[in-house]
């Protein structure tokens, strides 16, 4: 996804600073493997901030969204960021 974010950026044009700002808590199954149901029950204390996002606009890189269940706990996750932009590379039905 850091890739992803380096090449979206170049693209774009924009001279934006890439961070691996986030971390999943050890100990979890990958997500590929859970159902819908169990996706759903995700919360933000699945995730560690790496840095301080006070004040800042984060942009949300995500490359699949399946039940939107990460994109929302990492949100919560990222309260107090002055605005927060998801970008979603692929969407499951």
């Amino acid at each position: 996804v850091l890739q992803l974010c380096r090449s979206a950026c170049q693209e774009l044009g924009k001279n934006w600073r890439v961070v691996d700002a986030l971390t999943r808590r050890d100990g979890r199954s990958p997500q590929a493997f859970l159902r819908g149901e169990e996706r759903r029950h995700l919360s933000a204390s699945e995730f560690s901030l790496r840095c301080d996002v006070s004040g800042k606009r984060v942009l949300l890189v995500d490359d699949v969204m399946t039940t939107g269940s990460t994109v929302n706990a990492i949100a919560k996750k990222l309260r107090g960021s002055s605005e927060i932009i998801v970008i979603t590379l692929c969407r499951t039905l």
